[in-house]
């Protein structure tokens, strides 16, 4: 169906929205039947331009969804996203905490019964100690969205939902392109140095928190030995992306871990005889009185070249 028949126009005001039906099998995800957006808008034009965005993003999470139901595993940052919505919907997200005493009562008695239809879901194995009580081992699936939503209910999102390294430079690299707006030129090589600095730190499927001080001080180590000619500045850069791509994951994974690679550079606490070095062959700046002599041999280079063409 074209974009236009997702459009409806009210009556009273004579704004446009855009409804589209839920397929059957994504509605227990999405958790409604039609999804409605308002165009605010009573252009026709406008409003097929603004649906046009609204039917790229119903798209991406139908196939989101699909892509769940038919158990092929999503990236972290996606899973946490249907987690949260999942609890959105639901009304028991902690973020939408109440302010009475009376609402919280109810809140609470909410999520208590969410957390129990969770685990009524679950398969589990159940076995008698020694004294005679009842043992039971729950068997969840730490790739389902429903998993997810039930760690961040009891607030231990950030103990079990953890990007890799290959979701944290993915996760890096957009969010960072969209607020530094490069050329493509600049941003294919801004994206290259940021994929060589991670490939060098180890697999790509590896999480973020297995990295800690100690293991960024050994990585670091093993950089300027494989190359012991390599600049403080040369290493610098490769240790401050690095710590921009956790930075950015601890920030929007909501983790609760530090920043390895903070304050690690040669520049903070550090010298050597080749910074030193190196800063002492930098070239100093002009004085008042070169400069000028240097703006005249210009200008009389510049009229000898005019001249001579």
């Amino acid at each position: 169906m074209t974009i236009a028949s997702y459009l409806k126009r009210t009556s009273e005001r004579g704004n446009f929205s855009y409804r589209r039906a839920v397929p059957d099998d994504c509605r227990p995800l999405w958790g409604k039947r039609e999804h409605k957006v308002s165009l605010k808008t009573k252009s026709h034009p406008e409003a097929l331009r603004r649906a046009a965005q609204v039917n790229t993003n119903f798209d991406n999470k139908i196939a989101q969804i699909r892509q769940l139901n038919s158990g092929i595993d999503l990236p972290t940052d996606q899973k946490i996203q249907v987690a949260k919505e999942i609890l959105l919907r639901e009304g028991i997200h902690p973020q939408q905490m109440p302010k009475t005493k009376a609402e919280a009562d109810k809140f609470f008695e909410r999520q208590e019964d969410w957390s129990g239809l969770y685990f009524d879901t679950i398969d589990t194995k159940n076995g008698y100690n020694q004294d005679g009580s009842v043992w039971t081992t729950y068997h969840e699936d730490k790739k389902s969205p429903y998993f997810i939503a039930h760690e961040i209910l009891k607030g231990r999102q950030t103990a079990s939902v953890v990007p890799t390294l290959g979701e944290a430079t993915d996760h890096y690299l957009k969010v960072n392109a969209e607020k530094a707006r490069r050329t493509p030129h600049n941003q294919l090589k801004h994206e290259q140095r940021v994929r060589r600095a991670v490939a060098n730190l180890g697999p790509s499927d590896t999480e973020i928190t297995d990295y800690n001080r100690l293991k960024a001080r050994q990585h670091k180590d093993a950089l300027r030995s494989q190359n012991p000619t390599r600049s403080n500045n040369t290493l610098d850069r490769a240790i401050t992306i690095l710590s921009a791509v956790f930075a950015s994951a601890i920030l929007e994974y909501e983790l609760a871990t530090t920043n390895p690679w903070l304050g690690l550079t040669a520049s903070v606490g550090e010298k050597d005889v080749s910074t030193s070095e190196v800063r002492k062959n930098k070239r100093r700046s002009f004085t008042p009185d070169e400069l000028r002599e240097y703006e005249a041999a210009l200008g009389v280079q510049s009229r000898h070249l005019v001249d001579w063409i």
